[in-house]
């Protein structure tokens, strides 16, 4: 497979295209989304720039895209970025589902020299090495997806605005200075009390018992708690429920009353109100939409 070989004539003809389950080419962007299996995942070297989006809540993998080798378990959402011109190892533990949207390199090469002057404007950082949770990016991402299958001019050159815009908040993201964090939990007390909020989804578990995790009174753990984290112990443990239904929508074919009973909701209506609260679509109507 030749370096210049584009993204999208690799996902048309090279070992992955069986997963392929839609597959467009908009303007100067192509979009691929593919329902893959676990294991090796790898690409050869391609001439775009591809965002790669996780649509399977944990997937779990251990990755090289040239920055160097990680281990993550990606958010329903997040995001990595796969450079230009570089061999990928990437290893998947688990089937998932993945969106990508590619950018010629030939197309975007000056607008990003021009964002980024200084250093090599394909090096988007902590992109290469792990899953990026970015909203804003996210909403770009997921609005140029939506309309990647419309043949019309006006289409043509949303895409090509959405394509800029997409690699304008990379830049911004990775070039803006991050405010520094004052305060919040030590690292170990974070992770001891995501794990525990983890391990008891099922549970209505009390602010006493997770602080008791961090060493901490209650009062000063929860305000410790969302400096680190942004949310408070009962929302993160909301949204970790939420990632949860969401793996077990795509992965397993249990019904939606025992999904409901396994993440601490008593009834199938209260998790349906949560879900759609939070994606916009009933629990059944968003694992049929995904896995087709």
């Amino acid at each position: 497979m030749s370096p210049a070989t584009s993204y999208i004539d690799w996902m048309r003809g090279g070992r992955l295209s069986s997963y392929v389950r839609a597959l467009h080419a908009q303007g100067p962007l192509g979009f691929v989304e593919s329902a893959q299996p676990a294991g090796d995942m790898s690409d050869p070297p391609v001439d775009d720039l591809v965002l790669i989006q996780a649509m399977s809540p944990g997937m779990r993998q251990t990755s090289d895209l040239g920055a160097g080798r990680f281990s993550d378990v990606a958010p329903f959402g997040a995001l990595l970025a796969m450079p230009p011109g570089v061999a990928t190892a990437v290893h998947v533990d688990n089937p998932h589902v993945i969106r990508t949207i590619a950018f010629p390199a030939a197309w975007c090469r000056d607008t990003l020299a021009e964002l980024r002057p200084r250093g090599d404007p394909f090096d988007f950082e902590r992109f290469h090495t792990g899953h990026v949770v970015a909203p804003e990016l996210r909403r770009l991402f997921d609005l140029s997806f939506a309309a990647a299958d419309r043949p019309d001019t006006a289409s043509r050159l949303f895409q090509e605005g959405m394509g800029l815009a997409m690699l304008a908040e990379m830049a911004r993201l990775i070039d803006a200075a991050p405010p520094p964090r004052v305060g919040g939990l030590a690292r170990w007390q974070e992770r001891r009390a995501i794990d525990f909020l983890r391990s008891h989804l099922a549970e209505e578990v009390s602010l006493e018992r997770i602080a008791t995790e961090a060493r901490l009174s209650p009062f000063h753990f929860a305000r410790m708690f969302k400096v680190s984290t942004g949310l408070p112990p009962a929302a993160y443990q909301r949204r970790l429920r939420l990632e949860e239904a969401q793996r077990l929508l795509l992965e397993t074919d249990l019904p939606i009353t025992e999904i409901a009973l396994r993440i601490g909701y008593e009834t199938p209506q209260a998790f349906a109100r949560m879900f759609r609260a939070a994606t916009g679509a009933s629990p059944s109507d968003w694992r049929r939409e995904r896995r087709g």
